[in-house]
């Protein structure tokens, strides 16, 4: 804003390019809403990208799986194929807890094990779920609710993708790519 002897006028910008943090869990099993449970504290917020990667996970039973902690709300979650065969989950032994997912989305690329995401998820924003981009048979499995806010969850990609939980809200769900 700018003032004027008529008062304020309008300030004028082009558009703002924000950075976002990719926090990167560690390998172990603390609690996701802990410092610990990161490469790079703090835990990721609304503005950060989280990601679960071959750093995040390995063969000897370590790092297979992490409690959401407590209610968390992240930009997006990305997952990256790791090596040790072995899925990865994020469960909610205390819950109910919700993760909220904003833009980012969900996105899993090069993928040969299963995500696993017992907490619930709620959708913060319009946002597009593509599991499987990339050479995997890993399958994305969500056994807790999806409470979809009103926007539409578009899912897809080329491998599969499995809903157990109830989804509610009135924004639907919308299948596309060549998974099932």
């Amino acid at each position: 804003l700018t003032a004027t002897g008529g008062g304020l006028s309008p300030a004028v910008s082009s558009s703002f390019d924000i950075t976002r943090r990719i926090v990167v869990k560690a390998l172990n099993t603390n609690p996701m809403n802990l410092d610990t449970s990161w490469q790079n504290p703090p835990p990721p917020a609304s503005i950060d990208f989280a990601q679960i990667d071959n750093t995040s996970v390995n063969a000897n039973n370590a790092g297979r799986s992490a409690d959401i902690g407590d209610h968390a709300s992240w930009y997006g979650l990305k997952v990256i194929g790791w090596a040790p065969s072995t899925a990865y989950t994020i469960t909610d032994t205390a819950g109910p807890r919700a993760l909220t997912l904003g833009a980012g989305g969900l996105v899993g690329t090069n993928l040969t094990y299963n995500l696993n995401i017992d907490c619930g998820v709620t959708l913060g924003a319009s946002q597009t779920w593509i599991w499987g981009a990339g050479p995997g048979a890993g399958t994305l499995i969500v056994n807790g609710p999806i409470e979809n806010a009103g926007y539409p969850l578009p899912v897809g990609g080329a491998q599969p993708i499995s809903l157990y939980g109830t989804i509610s809200g009135a924004g639907g769900l919308v299948k596309t790519g060549t998974n099932t």
